[in-house]
């Protein structure tokens, strides 16, 4: 059912094109990864409270082989096992939101589910929201880069990145 292709590998390259990283320097940077990786890794270990470093773009750029290849699978077994009803793509259009995106790995999900349920919709329209606008660089190159991978070829599919602090909206009751 889920894609034969290895999503960890696909993030590491497109980083590795990103930062200008020769093919000659694909080892070195792998284990030049290694610590910081770690780092981010224990840094979700903290108590419920404490803010990570979502602003920091060499945060970012570590947080993707941590965790981005992690967080596809799952979302597409959920929205599976959730029995949504038939009529969620039957409009021929299904639209998401992503509150607090980040880089958006679940849209990958969101991408491939649809695949085997629904295999000829039309699209899908995806909007993340997230206050960093750091992550809109991998939401419109990695994340679109990716999405051959996962989604049906019948399918097309917009990821709308749009700055937003959630709590914000609630304060100021935005529409």
């Amino acid at each position: 059912m889920f894609p034969f292709h290895n999503p960890a590998q696909q993030v590491f390259s497109w980083h590795c094109r990103s930062n200008n990283i020769p093919e000659s320097g694909l080892t070195s940077a792998a284990i030049g990864m290694r610590e910081p990786v770690y780092w981010v890794r224990k840094l979700y270990c903290q108590p419920i409270g404490r803010t990570l470093p979502y602003y920091d773009p060499e945060f970012r750029s570590e947080y993707l082989p941590a965790y981005f290849p992690y967080y596809i699978e799952p979302v597409c077994h959920v929205l599976e096992k959730a029995e949504l009803p038939d009529s969620l793509c039957a409009a021929g259009t299904l639209k998401a939101a992503f509150f607090g995106g980040g880089p958006c790995p679940e849209v990958l999900g969101l991408a491939a589910y649809p695949r085997t349920r629904a295999p000829r919709l039309a699209s899908v329209e995806a909007t993340a929201f997230d206050r960093q606008p750091g992550w809109n660089r991998i939401q419109q190159e990695l994340v679109p880069s990716m999405l051959p991978s996962y989604k049906s070829g019948h399918t097309s599919f917009r990821l709308t990145s749009k700055s937003c602090d959630v709590v914000e909206c609630l304060a100021r009751q935005c529409t």
